[in-house]
């Protein structure tokens, strides 16, 4: 719910994320790779691309409630930017994000474009530790969903979950509460008199 976004930005607000070395490192080759892009333009390739660049990294890092940068907050930033952009410099091909919708496997995803992305700045050692960590997080996920199917298959008389009644939520939201516009008041025009007509 609305108060519920409200609630979570103002929580999120409290958060100073500091730069991490491989971020700093990933944005700094990103600026450096767009100063020496044929055609870049020169308003867009100043010092403040690469301040944009922290603080869209900074501002995804405080979205996911962390205190440091990390790899993944500084890929995002490159990717926003690059969506941003139409020049002959773009490290990955993109589609319009306005066209898009949320992936199904988003880590799956993420792991491709930050691999497009490492390797278009030539920074294959990042790359091979943020794939272990990838790794890693997968290996989880699928350890904690063994864990569930094992809860589910071991606990008595399951009952199934009701199946929610999409219809109903539609003409809530439809009903909610927006305030309803005045009617507006239609006046008729009174024809003017012209100078020389006399008055009957």
């Amino acid at each position: 719910s609305l108060d519920n976004l409200r609630s979570y930005f103002s929580h999120v607000q409290h958060y100073k994320p500091q730069l991490s070395g491989p971020a700093g490192r990933l944005l700094t080759a990103y600026y450096r790779h767009q100063r020496r892009a044929d055609g870049a333009e020169a308003a867009r390739t100043t010092v403040r691309l690469l301040q944009s660049c922290v603080r869209l990294a900074q501002g995804h890092a405080r979205l996911m409630c962390r205190h440091q940068v990390t790899l993944q907050d500084a890929v995002v930033a490159v990717l926003l930017l690059e969506s941003s952009t139409s020049s002959s410099s773009c490290l990955v091909s993109h589609s319009n994000p306005l066209h898009s919708s949320f992936p199904q496997h988003p880590l799956q995803e993420y792991r491709q474009q930050c691999r497009a992305v490492l390797a278009a700045l030539q920074l294959d050692t990042l790359w091979q530790e943020e794939e272990r960590r990838l790794d890693r997080l997968e290996r989880e996920g699928r350890e904690e969903r063994r864990e569930e199917d094992k809860e589910e298959c071991c606990s008595p008389s399951q009952v199934p979950a009701a199946v929610p009644d999409y219809s109903q939520v539609v003409s809530r939201i439809q009903q909610s509460h927006a305030p309803r516009l005045p009617q507006a008041e239609v006046r008729g025009r009174r024809k003017r008199r012209r100078s020389g007509e006399k008055e009957q």
